[in-house]
């Protein structure tokens, strides 16, 4: 082809024949270079498109990926899970606490005054201690009665007065057993349970009272017109308590000792 020009081109002057065909030769290899490298490129795309992932290479992904979003949310499950136990302990521990220091308040407020025990009327009850125990199905609870200063009013309005305060568990509705607080000012109704009573602690597996005499021995129930407890109040109080769920349980214990005890005769 460049044969074919440079005969044609015969009339030209030398000079520029040779300067032509200098030019010719380098847009020659130029348009060559252009073709191959054009026709490297498409091979390679070509390749790039038809070599794909087989079935089994994404069956493999899919699995991994699997595994991985398992093992997160599984970490994530587990986290959420242990934060919430966390916060009902927290709840129960608190709930706990609160109901010891409110029967701490209340025993060291206690009131007593010298009466003549051979009485039976109201006036003589009016003034009693008495901690015993008795039976919800198959568990043993202690419960306790008597006088405090540490009167807390929950009718609406302000009151004060010498209150008779019973601790006792019962159980709810729903089958959980609690403890509740009843309190009441003069004029001293009878004692009935009820459920308008507050309840100062819940899921309660257990409540132990155990009374202390002067000489340190150990009793389960006290009575103050009972001639064996010698008309006297007892030393001091040790109060347990256990709470949780069936999985777990908490355990709380105190000892308070009464600013009254000793006799509680006539002067």
């Amino acid at each position: 082809m460049n044969f074919i020009y440079l005969k044609h081109l015969s009339c030209i002057p030398q000079t520029l024949k040779i300067r032509f065909w200098y030019l010719l030769q380098s847009n020659a290899f130029k348009l060559f270079s252009v073709s191959s490298v054009s026709s490297n490129e498409a091979g390679e795309r070509q390749d790039f498109y038809n070599n794909g992932f087989t079935l089994i290479e994404i069956l493999i992904a899919i699995s991994i990926f699997a595994i991985v979003i398992s093992t997160i949310f599984g970490s994530y499950g587990i986290v959420f899970s242990s934060a919430e136990d966390i916060e009902k302990g927290n709840k129960a521990y608190e709930m706990a606490q609160n109901c010891m220091a409110r029967m701490t308040i209340d025993l060291s407020s206690i009131y007593a005054t010298p009466y003549d025990f051979a009485k039976e009327d109201a006036e003589a009850l009016r003034y009693n201690f008495l901690g015993e125990t008795y039976d919800i199905y198959s568990s043993t609870f202690s419960r306790l009665q008597f006088f405090s200063f540490a009167h807390c009013s929950f009718r609406g309005r302000k009151e004060s007065g010498i209150a008779h305060i019973v601790y006792y568990v019962n159980e709810t509705a729903n089958g959980d057993m609690v403890i509740r607080r009843s309190d009441n000012i003069f004029p001293y109704p009878e004692f009935e349970e009820s459920d308008s009573d507050p309840i100062l602690c819940k899921n309660v597996k257990s409540l132990t009272l155990q009374y202390f005499d002067k000489e340190g021995i150990e009793n389960d129930y006290w009575d103050l017109g009972d001639n064996i407890f010698e008309k006297s109040l007892p030393k001091s109080v040790l109060i347990t308590l256990e709470t949780g769920t069936e999985e777990t349980s908490y355990f709380f214990e105190t000892r308070v000792a009464l600013p009254l005890f000793g006799k509680q005769d006539k002067s």
